[in-house]
């Protein structure tokens, strides 16, 4: 098994490339999208930019701001003024839903959901947790030979390693065959699990639960309830 090479991708793909391209086109069509909302805001800023530019030669401008002074008219004018702005920011918002709404009709369409939900459930999975350019040196230490320090698996059985990234024993016999005969002794088994952990990236949610886990076995919360308990059995031995 090869990492994927776009002029000719292998045989088998592993589902942390296929994240890793699915994220590259889906950024590539929110920059895209991006870019074409910028581009309406300029133009709309342009416009308003002409526009204030005619009143202002006609002279409409100045009576504008006059009739703002103007104390008996200044709340009717206030409220003008607000119906104009949120008048434009429907206008703003239709433009962008229109653009959006292009963007659901295109021939592409379905393509994009398959893709943009694929993503998210990949992001969701053990795979996410790995590090893209380290593949190469984890392929290599699984498929290597026994006797350079590899453990010899298969190229069915790395994919299903680096899918699942697992951690516990009971999973790594699921997914190597013949695990007891091939991978001998015991303690290559965990050597492989332990493998298999330094090329996991643990996000720091789950890093800070790890520590306050160990920290508790390290320093065991002392139970009064238990001395008490000491103190209830004592007491009925001496009256024994």
């Amino acid at each position: 098994m090869e990492l994927l090479n776009k002029s000719q991708p292998p045989v088998l793909i592993t589902n942390i490339e296929v994240m890793q391209l699915l994220a590259e086109r889906v950024a590539e069509r929110k920059e895209e999208e991006q870019k074409q909302i910028e581009e309406l805001d300029r133009k709309e800023a342009e416009e308003e930019a002409v526009e204030a530019a005619m009143l202002l030669a006609s002279g409409n401008y100045d009576n504008t701001i006059n009739n703002n002074n103007n104390n008996d008219d200044g709340d009717n004018n206030n409220d003008s003024a607000d119906r104009e702005e949120e008048k434009k920011k429907k206008q703003k918002e239709k433009k962008k839903k229109k653009l959006l709404a292009s963007r659901k009709n295109s021939k592409l369409r379905h393509r994009n959901w398959i893709e943009e939900n694929v993503l998210e459930y990949l992001k969701s999975t053990p795979c996410a947790n790995t590090d893209y350019n380290q593949l190469p040196t984890l392929i290599k230490k699984l498929k290597g030979k026994t006797k350079d320090g590899g453990f010899g698996l298969t190229s069915a059985e790395s994919l299903q390693i680096l899918n699942y990234m697992p951690t516990e024993s009971v999973d790594i016999h699921i997914m190597v065959d013949d695990l007891q005969s091939r991978i001998v002794p015991e303690e290559r088994q965990e050597e492989l699990l332990n493998t298999i952990r330094e090329y996991l990236i643990i996000p720091p949610q789950e890093e800070e639960a790890v520590d306050e886990t160990m920290e508790e076995e390290d320093n065991p919360k002392h139970d009064d309830n238990d001395d008490n308990t000491m103190d209830v059995e004592e007491g009925i031995v001496g009256a024994l």
